[in-house]
This record gives structure tokens, C-alpha cells and sequence, in this order.
């Protein structure tokens, strides 16, 4: 079956296209990055939200500790150096906690200053 000889396109069709092309590709790479932005500050988000979650959890705890030591206490006097054990490691857990969320604060600032840097820069 004989092939039907190549037509010439439309010279207005090949500009358009060029065009569309060069829009398309030149907002790429800015796209792109967008992208990849929206998925480190989500990423950056839920790490901070982790740490303050957990510190809550350690806060809960800190407070049923210190009131089962206080029940222990009042009912036991005997017991009060095994209570203040129990507080003192639970206060413990808080204080790492705080720590924790300081930290991840800090690496969470680093990395959305190198982003910001990042970004503006061509």
C-alpha cells in the first residue's frame, strides 16, 4: 500500500507549538520547585506537630505520675522516697521532651531558611 506523501504543516501550527513549549519548559523548573517546597514545609510540619504531640504525652504523664506519687504519699509516708523517684523520672521525660521540641524547632528553622534561600536564588 503506497504511503501518502509527508504534508507541510502550517507555519502558524509550528509556532504555536514552539511557543507552548517554551512557556511549558521555562516554568518547569519554578514548578518544580513549588513542588518540592510544598512537600518539605508538609514534611517539616508534621515533624514539629510529632514533637509537640509527644510533649503532650509527656505532660499527661508527668500528671498522673505526680498524682498517683501524692496518693502514694498521703496513704504511705514511708513511701515518699519511692514517690519522689517516680517524679523526678517523670519530670525527667517532660524536660527531654521540651528539649526534643527546642531542637526540632531549630533544625525546622535551618531547613526552611535553606529552602527560602533556595528559592529566591536563580
Amino acid at each position: 500500500m503506497p504511503q501518502d506523501p509527508p504534508q507541510k504543516v502550517n507555519p502558524q501550527i509550528v509556532d504555536a507549538v514552539e511557543t507552548t513549549n517554551a512557556i511549558v519548559l521555562s516554568k518547569a523548573a519554578t514548578m518544580g520547585m513549588g513542588a518540592v517546597s510544598q512537600q518539605i514545609a508538609q514534611a517539616v510540619g508534621l515533624a514539629v506537630q510529632d514533637s509537640v504531640d509527644h510533649l503532650q504525652n509527656a505532660l499527661t504523664l508527668d500528671s498522673a505520675v505526680s498524682g498517683q506519687a501524692l496518693a502514694i504519699i498521703l496513704a504511705d509516708p514511708e513511701k515518699i522516697p519511692q514517690a519522689e523517684l517516680a517524679l523526678q523520672k517523670a519530670n525527667q521525660v517532660v524536660q527531654d521532651s521540651i528539649q526534643d521540641v527546642e531542637e526540632i524547632g531549630k533544625a525546622v528553622a535551618s531547613v526552611l531558611s535553606d529552602l527560602s534561600s533556595a528559592v529566591s536564588s536563580p
